[in-house]
């Protein structure tokens, strides 16, 4: 039997999950974000199991922690510029 490369896509969406809802712990209700969640931070919050799926879940966990924060800041820049390009007065 061969033993799956990857954590699933049902372990991958409930990091993601988790990551999302500690960032908004940590947004001021102005849009500002106080703190970002550390990798450790997230990794104490997961199940056991989740680490147990193959040899490379720790690593994976690690990268899909950090792509979430980083995809979640790349998400909320390109409102503030879309907000921003809203609020500006035309050039006509």
């Amino acid at each position: 039997m061969n033993m799956a490369r990857t954590i699933g896509t049902k372990n991958i969406n409930i990091i993601k999950k988790i990551v999302e809802n500690e960032i908004k712990k940590s947004t001021t209700k102005w849009g500002e974000i106080t703190k970002y969640p550390s990798g450790d931070e997230i990794i104490e919050k997961l199940p056991e199991e989740m680490f147990e799926t193959w040899e490379g879940a720790y690593s994976e966990i690690k990268n899909i922690i950090h792509d979430s924060v980083t995809n979640y800041n790349k998400e909320l820049k390109k409102e503030a510029e879309e907000l921003r390009f809203w609020g500006k007065p035309d050039s006509k």
